[in-house]
């Protein structure tokens, strides 16, 4: 990217956070370089591929964040928040720079009323260079204000979320188990390790072949899960161990974080632990949805309430509350026919947005390639 040149994308919506989050990632591999984030209430989802993002709590309005970062050269910087256009007049009026207002739905566009319509607003929407609209009802509006009508592109939302988590190690290692029922339990805590061994035995009373694949939270609690496991009487294979499972074997321990993509693409149905008792926040779905699982967990995920709503919602994941009712979502869901239309709906629903994104990442491409010329 040219030399004193910024980047500016109001992203819109605050209620779904999660579009930021992957379209700062998107931005970030484009122009290679750190990419600030900023939302209007100095809150962020609680995701892994925000290590490599600037965040800035303490920063809470767009005027702000010029303010901060105005003598940086080569930067690249998203808003979420209300659309306070007015706030944002030195960032416009550098010419050198690419104001980019995406994600746009009609309610994001004033309306040019008499009386009612500021013509600084007008102004500053004018010095954007391209809109991103939802829906056609949004880019009418622009229309009526006189904006170019190639600066207006209707793509529909942002993406919510990325591509399915990369497989680690040989695909083919566990090929044997491709023939064989199996669920998986990942992320699952020490204090939540008898609730899903209780609703494993009850699972195996009407699926008698059915294989738990179990992932610690903690990898550090492998040998109180081992152990656990042992004196419950079941027959367990270890990852660890480099051990297979077998047509006996009721229990795979798996291994760690680093691990979990290959659990959850290994079953089609998954229980995302850290989510049974009070204490605990929840763990991110986006993962398990984005490689087609069903998705199952428990009531206490207030670290991803938005994520598990809109996938519940979509028909994509279902809540339990205890081993009980933990078996007995693992048994119906398992039935290939309702498996596939949750994976798909989960799929559909952290997938679509990708062409409003692809759209938006282009743009930004084009225009770097542009000024270096």
């Amino acid at each position: 990217m040219p030399p004193n040149h910024q980047i500016w994308i109001y992203a819109a919506d605050i209620a779904n956070k999660n579009a930021a989050v992957f379209l700062a990632n998107r931005l970030q591999l484009a122009v290679n370089k750190r990419v600030h984030l900023v939302t209007s209430d100095g809150t962020y989802p609680s995701r892994n591929d925000l290590s490599t993002i600037d965040l800035h709590p303490e920063l809470t309005t767009p005027q702000d964040l010029v303010l901060q970062v105005q003598s940086m050269d080569d930067v690249a910087l998203i808003w979420i928040g209300p659309t306070h256009f007015e706030h944002i007049t030195r960032f416009t009026n550098a010419s050198e720079n690419l104001f980019i207002l995406c994600n746009l739905t009609a309610s994001d566009v004033p309306q040019k009323r008499l009386g009612l319509f500021s013509t600084h607003v007008e102004k500053i929407l004018r010095q954007a260079d391209f809109f991103f609209t939802k829906d056609p009802a949004a880019a009418e509006r622009l229309a009526k204000l006189n904006i170019d009508s190639e600066k207006i592109i209707t793509r529909g939302a942002l993406q919510k979320a990325g591509a399915a988590p990369t497989i680690l190690g040989d695909g083919e290692e566990f090929a044997i188990l491709k023939g064989r029922a199996q669920w998986t339990a990942i992320e699952v805590s020490k204090t939540e390790l008898m609730s899903v061994l209780l609703a494993h035995k009850a699972v195996l009373r009407e699926s008698h072949r059915m294989l738990l694949l179990l992932a610690p939270a903690d990898p550090k609690d492998e040998e109180i899960f081992k152990s656990t496991i042992d004196e419950m009487g079941f027959r367990v294979a270890r990852r660890l161990d480099d051990e297979i499972p077998d047509n006996n074997t009721a229990i795979f321990l798996a291994d760690g974080p680093d691990e979990f993509a290959r659990w959850l693409s290994m079953a089609p149905v998954a229980f995302l632990g850290q989510s049974l008792l009070p204490e605990l926040r929840g763990t991110d779905p986006m993962p398990a949805a984005s490689l087609g699982v069903a998705v199952l967990y428990g009531p206490h995920i207030a670290s991803y309430l938005d994520d598990y709503s809109q996938l519940a919602h979509a028909g994509a994941a279902r809540i339990v509350r205890d081993a009980d009712s933990l078996a007995t979502a693992v048994l119906q869901v398992s039935n290939p026919q309702l498996a596939a239309q949750m994976g798909l709906a989960a799929w559909d629903l952290v997938s679509s947005g990708a062409e409003a994104t692809d759209a938006v990442i282009g743009c930004i491409q084009n225009w770097i390639a542009r000024e270096e010329d």
